[in-house]
């Protein structure tokens, strides 16, 4: 397999919003908000402009012209200290790999591209996400760790 690593730009925005589709409908249960097409037409329209904005960054493994995994990051900059000016932090969201090609190494060289380029800013402090039991294991083996610090609050639903 020759695989492509590389940025999406916001001509993947249609490819990006079918995976959206793929990877939260097959994950969850229940009523959804809207059609497959009325959401993908939205997320589209939203991730082409988050792509262009620089609000998020999405790491894409292709296949022939086709997305067949991605990583997305959100990027926040931390509030200035006396001891570091300009620091960030990586939000990881939105990691997915098409069933096919699962158990292969496509989703951990993705995330090797993305943590390199984490390191290559030289202002990155660290990288987090939310990790599903399932997904444990393959960010253990990625180098994450779990993090005792953080606390959480859950707003409540309406």
């Amino acid at each position: 397999m020759d695989i492509q690593y590389r940025k999406a730009t916001p001509s993947d925005a249609v490819a990006l919003a079918e995976l959206r589709w793929e990877f939260r409908f097959g994950s969850r249960t229940g009523p959804v908000a809207v059609s497959p097409a009325e959401f993908q037409r939205i997320y589209a329209e939203y991730i082409s402009q988050s792509l262009e904005s620089g609000e998020w960054v999405v790491w894409v493994a292709e296949l022939s012209g086709e997305i067949i995994a991605h990583v997305y990051m959100h990027i926040f900059r931390k509030l200035p200290n006396p001891y570091a000016i300009e620091k960030y932090l990586g939000y990881i969201s939105n990691v997915y790999t098409r069933p096919l090609y699962r158990s292969t190494g496509i989703g951990a060289a993705l995330m090797g591209h993305v943590k390199d380029w984490a390191l290559q800013q030289g202002q990155m402090d660290v990288l987090f996400l939310w990790r599903s039991e399932e997904s444990e294991a393959f960010y253990q083996r990625q180098g994450f760790l779990p993090n005792p610090h953080i606390m959480e609050f859950e707003v409540p639903p309406d």
